[in-house]
């Protein structure tokens, strides 16, 4: 999640997060006994993919980016269960996720048996705690007897070319959750998601409702550049971290002229990438 359009000199420098108002962070087990006056930092032991995730996070609820909300358990649940979208791909599966906060979410498809890349992406100020809730996940990756996973954790400023910051589209899925909470984010964010995917890529976006007005626009800007599926209620409710303000939404790119025949080459190419390294 990032905020205002503060930019550095250099593109892909820090920005500061404007504070939008929040509801609390799930109510997940915490342990305090990392807690320190000098990086005001807690824990949230989570228990997911049959591991046990020790996520580090801020003590103050108001750093938007380096907390736990619900949005995000909701969406790292349902990527847990939703084994469909790793198993049915042909080749292993390159995933990016937008304003990572913790990186929960490109954690679980980390996890996962076919993915082969997850960049986690965020801004300066949220990469410490990225790092110390990655540095760990190789590691189970290979006790799992799964293949080696290529988990990177890049800084990256909505609106900026990706190219720039050492991103590498398109991705075949993009996750972001609760990544808008102010308009003026809504066009980078946009920019920003359509410059990392392809006609064949997977979007999914957690959400949580907090001004009507905001959620109303960005649908709507949202869905002149994607088709947008909402996740059935049903199936999000008995997920944890879920109330009735929260959706889960599966995007796609709008198919124009020459797309199809681009989308077949990238396809080619992946294939013949991934048989030269096994």
């Amino acid at each position: 999640m990032q905020g205002g359009t503060d930019l550095q000199p250099g593109g892909c420098s820090s920005v500061q997060r404007s504070h939008g108002p929040r509801h609390a962070p799930s109510q997940l087990t915490r342990d305090f006994t990392q807690m320190t006056r000098e990086n005001e930092e807690t824990t949230v032991t989570l228990d997911i993919c049959h591991h046990t995730l020790v996520l580090h996070q801020s003590r103050r609820s108001y750093n938007c980016g380096s907390t736990l909300w619900s949005a995000g358990l909701v969406l790292a649940r349902y990527l847990e269960q939703e084994k469909g979208l790793f198993n049915k791909s042909k080749h292993c599966l390159r995933v990016l996720e937008l304003g990572a906060g913790l990186g929960l979410a490109g954690i679980v498809c980390a996890l996962q048996e076919n993915c082969a890349q997850v960049t986690l992406t965020d801004l300066g100020s949220v990469l410490p705690y990225l790092q110390k809730n990655a540095q760990y996940i190789p590691s189970m990756v290979l006790q799992d007897g799964k293949r080696e996973i290529d988990l990177q954790v890049k800084e990256y400023v909505w609106g900026q070319a990706p190219e720039d910051c050492g991103l590498q589209p398109p991705y075949d899925l993009i996750l972001g959750a609760d990544c808008i909470y102010d308009i003026a984010q809504v066009e980078p964010f946009l920019q920003s998601l359509s410059a990392v995917s392809g006609p064949r890529s997977t979007i999914l976006l957690g959400n949580e409702e907090r001004d009507k007005a905001l959620q109303e626009h960005f649908v709507k800007e949202l869905g002149k550049l994607f088709s947008i599926k909402p996740i059935k209620r049903k199936r999000l409710s008995v997920l944890e971290g879920f109330h009735e303000l929260i959706e889960v939404w599966v995007c796609r790119r709008r198919r124009y002229k020459g797309e199809d025949e681009l989308a077949i080459h990238h396809e080619a190419e992946k294939e013949s990438n991934t048989k030269g390294h096994k």
